[in-house]
């Protein structure tokens, strides 16, 4: 499936610096997200899965094979938009979809596999070159922002510690520092605030997670004295764990390993994920994955920029019109 890449993320970015610059320091309940997909877990090319689980739905727009592994194992209800969405082929070996439908682009091979609910055979519900292209101007957006509102974890004792005072925190960490910040990962922000992480220099299959720990504190003074710090694991841990976002923003694409766990939600549509083991607990947007992590349900809640509003072609033409006008007044006083 060959993607393009979206003719307006230069508009999509200078859009978002002028968000940025005019946010308010309190954030209203339509600039809150709920997920960053209708899924759990959503790449644009293939999802190879062994051994492991995607607790909640999954939407791959390539060809899929899972052998021994689960899809939806932890849904307390029906998917409303599917368990699993599958645009290319479909590959089960010894593998359940429980508790939704699937929508498959071609009947599924394989032997020893359960679907339950309903198999959709032909259309799927996910317009995947649409998101390819709204989620990576995201991306974009996210990445300029931090460049300009950006600040660097600070490094103590083998720990990054990510201090956050604003309802919308940026910053801007290398994939090298955090490959060699074995100590973990800690995290602060006042209640309801969001933590948006973007990740440089990764690529080319290096690693960037550790197995180490991820800490989220509820508390400033037990943050910055280095008690209080709860992990966060399992299934919808809420609070600071489900307001954290990992922004991997790439043009061209590329391939990124993750040693172990990781907490939060990860945007990065340009990136080929390797996951050798682990738990993974957040939305993930991908271009591809071979894992035999087990995503956890851990949908992001925090701050989202709003959608870009590109004028209609009868709004464009208006404002030529409006431009022209007033060209044509300055002239008109600088002759007399």
């Amino acid at each position: 499936m060959t993607i393009s890449s979206p003719s307006l993320r230069s508009v999509s970015v200078a859009a978002a610096l002028a968000v940025g610059a005019a946010l308010s320091p309190l954030l209203t309940d339509s600039l809150q997200a709920q997920g960053l997909t209708n899924y759990n877990v959503l790449t644009f090319g293939g999802f190879y899965q062994e051994n492991t689980e995607v607790n909640g739905t999954l939407a791959v727009g390539g060809n899929f094979t899972m052998k021994s592994a689960a899809v939806g194992a932890s849904l307390t209800g029906k998917a409303p938009n599917g368990a699993l969405v599958v645009g290319g082929t479909t590959n089960i070996v010894n593998g359940s979809v429980y508790r939704g439908d699937s929508y498959l682009k071609t009947a599924a091979s394989g032997s020893g596999y359960n679907l339950q609910g309903t198999t959709n055979i032909g259309t799927v519900p996910v317009d995947f070159v649409s998101e390819y292209s709204r989620l990576s101007s995201l991306s974009a957006e996210l990445a300029a922002q931090a460049a300009v509102n950006g600040i660097q974890p600070v490094t103590k004792n083998s720990q990054l510690w990510f201090h956050g005072t604003q309802q919308v925190n940026y910053f801007t960490v290398s994939a090298s520092t955090l490959a060699t910040s074995w100590g973990g990962y800690n995290f602060y922000a006042p209640e309801g605030a969001t933590i948006i992480v973007n990740v440089t220099g990764f690529g080319g299959g290096n690693t960037v997670f550790l197995n180490t720990g991820f800490n989220f504190c509820t508390n400033e003074a037990a943050f910055l004295n280095g008690t209080g710090c709860p992990q966060v694991n399992g299934d919808n841990p809420g609070g600071l764990a489900s307001r954290l976002l990992w922004n991997f923003n790439s043009s061209a694409e590329t391939t990124v390993a993750f040693a172990g766990s990781m907490r939060g939600s990860v945007l990065a549509p340009n990136v080929n994920l390797n996951a050798t083991y682990g738990s993974c607990s957040g939305d993930f947007v991908l271009r591809s994955a071979t894992s035999n992590c087990e995503f956890y349900m851990n949908r992001y809640q925090g701050y989202l920029p709003p959608p870009v509003q590109i004028p209609e072609p009868s709004s464009l033409a208006l404002i030529g019109v409006g431009v022209a006008a007033l060209s044509w007044r300055i002239v008109r006083r600088r002759v007399r």
